[in-house]
């Protein structure tokens, strides 16, 4: 199977290093790790969990169900999907693109769950580290609850061998076209403003049946591309951000993703074909001398309808070292006094 599953009452398809094991393989038993512990304690629950369960076969001929809360584990359901990282997945700094690790997730969903629901919201995504070319990774995703029409994850992204943790977040998925962004960006006055304008094409555009209802909407891929586009556009064009690395030896990394959240319906009155043109609203806060926060904004072309959101977060680090580094003066001054004239020195 192109996946590992399994649910508290159910059995996990058994990945290539379990296959010929004699222990139980219910995925309470699996040495799946524990996301949010350190590396040794995740080992040790992890594996002990597994040894606990050996025993409980040999002396009962059956898995307990109890075996799995004695190491504190959740019985959600839990996935594994891999995936490899090809040359269209990276980005000009050689690592996994900062919107392919929300596409990993959307693909891994549509693997575990079919094509009938999208990625709606998407929160507390934090960049830990980037996967390079050629490399395996595996998704991991663990149901933590669910509506009529929703249903909430937390998912991680690891390599391969799970010794290294790459992303994580909390994501909604949702069944129908109802979905909204019902907690909006905290945005003060004060912080420097900018709206860029951009046509969308066709592939960039999503039909979805939902609720047996087709359904236009933006993917958060497309709409992850489209604020990329937007802030590079403000410093000056992806001619600066290469300027950037090149004579400033600084890269702008995507560090955490929060209060992302997708409107459904916005795109109702859209008939394929059609030309769509949409306005990214940015709006810049100076959180210290390395760190930007930007709060973005998809709105309709007249600006009265929202269609996404997300508050994205831009650490400065140096090109060699990959350490934080302070943003240059000319561009600190762009996202200061909003002055986009200045030009590097």
């Amino acid at each position: 199977s192109s996946y590992f599953y399994g649910k508290s009452i159910g059995h996990a398809l058994p990945s290539s290093k379990s296959r010929n094991r004699k222990a139980c393989q219910c995925v309470k038993c699996q040495p799946v790790p524990v996301f949010f512990l350190p590396r040794r304690t995740t080992f040790i629950m992890s594996y002990s969990r597994t040894v606990l369960s050996s025993l409980l076969i040999l002396f009962t001929g059956r898995c307990l169900s109890f075996c799995s809360g004695l190491a504190g584990f959740s019985t959600n359901e839990y996935y594994r999907v891999p995936f490899q990282v090809y040359i269209e997945d990276t980005d000009a700094y050689g690592v996994l693109y900062n919107a392919n690790y929300v596409k990993y997730y959307a693909r891994a969903f549509e693997t575990i769950l079919g094509n009938e629901c999208v990625i709606s919201k998407i929160d507390e995504q934090k960049f830990k580290g980037s996967p390079v070319l050629g490399e395996n990774v595996l998704v991991q995703a663990e149901q933590i609850d669910e509506t009529d029409s929703t249903s909430k994850w937390t998912v991680v992204l690891t390599s391969d061998d799970e010794d290294s943790i790459y992303n994580m977040a909390q994501v909604t998925l949702s069944r129908s076209a109802s979905f909204d962004c019902d907690e909006k960006l905290d945005i003060d006055e004060s912080w420097i403003e900018q709206i860029d304008s951009f046509r969308l094409f066709q592939d960039e555009i999503e039909m979805r049946f939902l609720n047996d209802k087709q359904t236009s909407f933006l993917s958060f891929f497309t709409v992850m591309k489209l604020f990329e586009r937007s802030r590079s556009n403000f410093i000056g064009g992806p001619d600066n951000l290469k300027r950037l690395k090149e004579e400033e030896g600084l890269l702008c990394v995507v560090t955490s993703v929060d209060n992302g959240a997708l409107q459904g319906n916005a795109l109702d009155d859209y008939k394929s074909g059609t030309d769509l043109t949409l306005n990214v609203q940015n709006n810049f806060h100076v959180k210290r001398k390395k760190m930007i926060d930007c709060y973005q904004t998809l709105l309709s072309l007249d600006q009265t309808s929202i269609i996404a959101q997300a508050k994205i977060s831009i650490l400065a680090i140096d090109s060699e070292s990959r350490r934080p580094k302070a943003i240059p003066k000319w561009l600190m001054d762009k996202f200061t006094s909003g002055d986009i004239s200045s030009e590097i020195n």
